[in-house]
């Protein structure tokens, strides 16, 4: 179930952005600290989340609907150095939230999961 909506993330100033997607992030991984999310495709890279806390919920980000490769670091560690990836399609008008949770078992590490909202 995609939410196609004009809510608080497709809204600046009162006025709608049309044609953008929303990410925000979910950190559900116990022990392996705060993260930073980097967002990277054929245009660029930058970070929209940093320090991303246990049980922590990010405001939504606004981004231009593509193709992502979303990597997931330690705060403050180079975007390089990511101990996990997914990568996604954001569409235009639609949330996602990105969920970071430990493996099954700790030899499996952290896992992401983008989920439409």
């Amino acid at each position: 179930h995609r939410n196609r909506e004009t809510g608080p993330c497709f809204q600046h100033s009162g006025r709608d952005i049309p044609g953008s997607a929303c990410l925000r992030t979910c950190n559900l991984s116990l022990n392996l600290g705060p993260f930073d999310v980097t967002l990277e495709n054929s245009s660029g890279s930058y970070t929209p989340f940093t320090n991303v806390a246990y049980k922590n919920v990010t405001s939504y980000a606004t981004v231009y609907p593509n193709w992502y490769q979303i990597y997931i670091s330690r705060t403050g560690s180079f975007p390089g150095n990511a101990i996990a990836a997914a990568s996604a399609t954001l569409e235009a008008n639609v949330s996602y939230t990105l969920y970071l949770f430990n493996a099954p078992t700790a030899t499996e590490g952290l896992r992401a999961m983008i989920v439409s909202n």
